[in-house]
């Protein structure tokens, strides 16, 4: 009866991990809701984040993604390992968590990521700067130069980021497009290019 009223003195962790700063005082009266500190195991971190539904068949279990923090410059490696089975209809996003190794300990877990997600691989792609598509009713067009003369081409364009954008019809490998001064340019107007 004394060993099992000593065993109920002594609180293990259900885990290795690191202990955080202690929220009670030497002898503290302590019930099963009392928060005496945080344990934390960080040999691994989870990675939990929302991507767009129109993504959602492009994510499989298994899934390789890279990220950074604020204080790891360097892109570290995780593992999707679980996504939720519906898309939340309040942002329209599915939730996707990953796990990444942590053994040296770099990585704080709470910490804000930026997530790289290879999506797609689009072999031979043509990604252009953002400015040089105009939009134009009925969709978009850029200008090529061809022959000393702008011509004006009609393209289909697909993702973009904040200074490009990604075309998917109308432009060809090895065509010369225009960048700058193309909202005073014309069809067949002439032009003299100059290479950056």
């Amino acid at each position: 009866m004394i060993q099992a009223q000593l065993a109920k003195s002594v609180i293990k962790a259900p885990f290795a991990g690191k202990i955080g700063l202690r929220n009670i005082s030497a002898g503290s009266y302590i019930t099963p809701s009392v928060l005496i500190a945080n344990l934390v195991n960080t040999s691994k971190v989870k990675i939990t984040f929302s991507i767009p539904e129109k993504y959602a068949n492009s994510i499989k279990m298994g899934t390789s993604i890279q990220f950074n923090t604020s204080s790891t410059q360097s892109y570290s490696s995780a593992k999707i390992y679980a996504i939720e089975p519906e898309i939340d209809i309040n942002t329209r996003t599915l939730l996707v968590r990953a796990i990444a190794e942590n053994s040296n300990g770099s990585l704080m877990p709470g910490t804000f990521a930026n997530i790289m997600l290879p999506l797609q691989t689009i072999p031979d792609a043509i990604i252009i700067p953002s400015e040089s598509v105009i939009p134009i009713q009925g969709g978009k067009k850029v200008f090529i130069a061809e022959n000393g003369s702008a011509k004006e081409v009609k393209v289909e364009t697909s993702t973009r980021t904040d200074a490009s954008i990604l075309i998917i019809k109308g432009l060809n490998k090895g065509d010369t497009l225009i960048t700058s001064g193309i909202m005073s340019l014309k069809d067949k107007a002439p032009v003299k290019i100059k290479l950056k």
